[in-house]
């Protein structure tokens, strides 16, 4: 097994894969899973022997991409409903992302097949409509699998003819081109969702083009938002934010929902009570740095003398940081970067001592700039990350003529846990806001 991989098992072993919430992140009224969705289809341009024919078709597809992932918004949001993850005030897909079908001027660069990228014939032009279509898909299902949440990696998807050795998927800045086989003599050979996802985008074959696009493809199992390792993670966060959530909720309206011990009518001993139950639960207990108090006993004695106007101003500010689907994503996106950076810059521990010739070494991690795959609130989230490690010590002595050694069959075992991660760094903030130091 390799090491991405490696790595992405020991930190699911750890994880809360259910997704189920409580019914504070069920969809409202108007998106549910009753919704009826409707087809659209494109206004066909009928041949006309113009020499401007293939811009007109092209604006005419662009036009209908539209369109057509505005219309998908709604098989997403029954998808997110029956999957307990959809929230009000979510972005529509058509608001954040963009299908189209590239022009001569984008996507070719005197190649092959310059002269030769036209939809004048009606087999090309149904053919391209068929893979906006197949486009729309793949790019809803990752929609769908980031919880609604737009990756930072692109925005739009640009459909562009393959030249005959060229990749059939890259990424370039903030497009991700799609680059169907066009034929000389007619047609497109099309790519549909199950290529596009399995084939190129799961394995990572849209980073070929980059600089370190092989080292890259080893740990994109760990990097692709919509992939195993992040949907598990967020998954765990929304599960866990729901049940702070309740009690969040419960604080606000002065109620005890599982009939805690009497408190005379106090509604401030009642809301005080309610808001330690929830810190005690959902604030992390690791001890400071340099032996300063835990973030929880922080919390708690900051709540003991707390006015009931300040509990409920932290409570309304703290249900609103951990209710945000984003933050779901910044908390999956820390506990992926806790990971890659423990297991690259710790869990090796190499001692070699050699005497030869040649001496040749491989004892290196994947060097990989995270800001480029992950949002920009991930680094306020990391330090609240738990992190266990267990080190592997390596030590030998080789002499020789020609000496070769190699770590990269070592297993790493990183253990990280975001379970109290969004929950402890949205407490300090709703504090903050409140006008509370802690």
């Amino acid at each position: 097994m390799s090491l991405p991989h490696r790595l992405a098992a020991i930190l699911l072993c750890a994880l809360p894969l259910g997704c189920a919430q409580p019914d504070t992140f069920s969809g409202n009224d108007d998106k549910s899973d009753q919704q009826q969705c409707t087809a659209v289809d494109y206004d066909y341009l009928p041949d006309n022997g113009g020499s401007g024919q293939t811009t007109e078709r092209i604006r005419s597809l662009n036009d209908y991409a539209q369109v057509k992932l505005a219309s998908r918004q709604c098989d997403i949001d029954n998808t997110l409903d029956r999957r307990g993850e959809l929230v009000p005030g979510a972005p529509n897909i058509s608001d954040v992302y963009r299908v189209e079908v590239g022009s001569e001027e984008q996507c070719l660069n005197g190649g092959f097949l310059f002269a030769d990228y036209d939809l004048d014939t009606d087999e090309r032009y149904e053919d391209m409509k068929q893979q906006v279509d197949m486009a729309v898909d793949f790019l809803a299902r990752i929609h769908e699998d980031t919880g609604g949440v737009p990756t930072v990696l692109f925005d739009r998807i640009t459909i562009c003819p393959k030249e005959f050795w060229g990749e059939e998927m890259a990424l370039a800045g903030q497009t991700l081109y799609v680059n169907a086989a066009f034929s000389q003599f007619g047609g497109i050979s099309t790519l549909d969702g199950r290529e596009l996802r399995a084939d190129l985008w799961s394995p990572g074959e849209h980073l070929n083009q980059f600089a370190a696009g092989d080292a890259l493809k080893l740990v994109w199992p760990l990097l692709d938002p919509a992939g195993t390792v992040r949907s598990a993670l967020r998954h765990g966060v929304a599960e866990r934010v729901g049940d702070l959530v309740g009690k969040l909720a419960d604080t606000l309206n002065g109620e005890d929902r599982e009939g805690g011990e009497d408190t005379g009518g106090n509604a401030h001993l009642l809301k005080s009570a309610l808001m330690i139950s929830a810190i005690k639960e959902h604030v992390l207990d690791a001890p400071g740095p340099e032996g300063e108090p835990s973030l929880k006993d922080k919390a708690l004695g900051l709540m003991a003398s707390a006015t009931d106007k300040q509990i409920g101003c932290v409570a309304e500010e703290w249900k609103a940081y951990v209710e945000e689907p984003q933050s779901w994503t910044s908390a999956s996106e820390a506990g992926v970067a806790a990971l890659y950076k423990e297991a690259a810059r710790n869990s090796l521990d190499v001692k070699v001592k050699q005497s030869g010739l040649i001496v040749v070494g491989n004892t290196h991690f994947v060097n990989v700039n995270l800001d480029i795959f992950l949002s920009s609130g991930y680094e306020q989230l990391e330090r609240y990350v738990e992190v266990v490690e267990v080190e592997q010590n390596i030590e030998w002595e080789q002499t020789g003529l020609i000496v070769v050694y190699t770590v990269d069959d070592i297993d790493i075992s990183v253990n990280v846990s975001v379970n109290k991660t969004l929950q402890s760094a949205g407490f300090v903030e709703s504090a903050g806001a409140c006008g509370l130091e802690i």
